[in-house]
């Protein structure tokens, strides 16, 4: 996905359907550990994040498969990391 594409993803509608809501809760509750769990901060985590996306992400704005994506990658590092 383009950086362009990606800001533009940032404009969707505030009222997600219920699988776009459900992707940003469940990804959303596995990059939380990160910061929660893991010892970074919040702010660490969405930078770490963004680099591994490779364009500025965050849940509120994502799609389903965006979501999908971070989630796994996000899961990966907590395993790595032995928090998962």
């Amino acid at each position: 996905m383009s950086r362009l594409a990606a800001i533009a993803g940032r404009a969707r509608s505030p009222h997600p359907d219920p699988a776009v809501r459900a992707a940003r809760v469940e990804g959303h509750e596995v990059f939380d550990m990160l910061w929660q769990d893991g010892g970074w901060s919040r702010g660490a985590a969405y930078r770490w994040l963004e680099e591994q996306m490779g364009y500025e992400f965050h849940f509120a704005s994502a799609d389903v498969e965006q979501c999908e994506r971070a989630k796994a990658i996000c899961e990966e590092k907590l395993e790595e990391m032995g928090v998962l």
